[in-house]
């Protein structure tokens, strides 16, 4: 009886654990598209934050 108690037990932990990399390697693929997302909106981002700035400063130096 206790060795089927522990065969049991040993299964769920099996059960557990799959279900815990399986989530896991979910979790990592969401990070991946979120850190895609990321790269491109700082890729498009960051030019036209920088155009912006520079035209404000042009127009302080220049006038």
């Amino acid at each position: 009886m206790d060795f089927i108690l522990l065969h049991n037990d040993n299964s769920n932990f099996e059960v557990l654990r799959e279900e815990l990399k399986n989530n896991h390697a979910r979790l990592l693929e969401n990070l991946k598209i979120g850190n895609r997302r990321l790269n491109l909106i700082l890729l498009i981002g960051i030019p036209i934050i920088i155009s912006i700035i520079m035209s404000i400063m042009s127009k302080f130096f220049i006038n």
